[in-house]
């Protein structure tokens, strides 16, 4: 399923960037970083962000 990514405008300015510097584009890119990121997912920290974007009540 394909998905739109809709970054911020200064975060989408440094992919540009990236993508000149690099020649490549900003999907592959942005996939590259996603992929990275899961690769370093902490299950405890993500359980601590979680709770502190949404507090129990």
């Amino acid at each position: 399923m394909a998905m739109t990514l809709r970054l911020p405008a200064d975060l989408d300015a440094k992919l540009a960037e990236r993508a000149r510097r690099t020649g490549r584009n900003k999907q592959d890119l942005a996939i590259e970083a996603i992929r990275e990121a899961q690769d370093h997912c902490d299950v405890p920290v993500i359980a601590k962000r979680l709770t502190e974007w949404f507090p129990v009540r």
